[in-house]
């Protein structure tokens, strides 16, 4: 059963010792090599795809199995539309997870809502696990421009190389953050408040900050 595809390769349904999880299976050995060390860098991030096992030879991955990624999971499934709790819920947990990859050194490079992949939890709740670490690189590695153009930096957009930063990635946050606010129902709270921290996380790159902000706006 096919569950995807991208430039790097196919993946599909498959099992190991009657656990079902995710093949993703590679048309380039260097394209796998570079993901699988990426992933086994960061399994100890509980919000990163988790690497079940490996093939050399197929240049497979076998992964963490999901329900469907984030753009479906709103889009394309009948989901209500999203509640402002729902989605201050969505972004601590994904600015957790980008926070935390990037403290390990690591810029994902690539982050949109077709990689972040929704797993439900045992009460039916949605837990984001951030995927497709393909184009990731080490911190301030020279690397190629590559990603989805409305998630990208814009000092990005006219380059073919740079330098990667947790800039970069922090302006995707802010993309995903204003992309869920498209999503939100008029009814279900004001969003002039993730509006007015979406401007600052863009102005300022603070992943930080914002997620200080948006864990005190749960306390309160």
């Amino acid at each position: 059963m096919e569950l995807g595809f991208g430039s790097q390769g196919d993946i599909t349904l498959h099992e190991i010792d009657g656990m079902k999880c995710a093949m993703k299976k590679f048309l380039e050995k260097e394209e796998y090599l570079a993901e699988k060390e990426m992933l086994s860098q960061l399994q100890h991030i509980s919000g990163v795809i988790k690497l079940i096992g490996w093939d050399d030879v197929e240049k497979c991955l076998y992964l963490e199995l999901g329900y469907m990624d984030c753009y479906k999971y709103i889009r394309n499934e009948g989901q209500d539309p999203l509640t402002v709790d729902q989605i201050t819920n969505f972004m601590i947990q994904l600015i957790t997870i980008v926070t935390k990859v990037n403290s390990a050194g690591i810029i994902h490079g690539d982050i949109n809502p077709t990689n972040i992949l929704i797993v439900l939890d045992e009460k039916g709740n949605p837990q984001l696990r951030l995927c497709d670490f393909g184009f990731a690189v080490p911190v301030k590695t020279k690397c190629d421009v590559i990603g989805v153009e409305y998630y990208m930096a814009p000092e990005l957009k006219t380059r073919r190389f740079a330098i990667a930063e947790e800039k970069h990635d922090a302006y995707s946050v802010a993309r995903v953050w204003y992309w869920l606010l498209e999503n939100v129902k008029e009814s279900c709270g004001n969003t002039e408040d993730h509006k007015n921290r979406i401007k600052e996380l863009i102005t300022h790159r603070n992943l930080e900050k914002s997620l200080s902000e948006l864990q005190d706006t749960i306390r309160d």
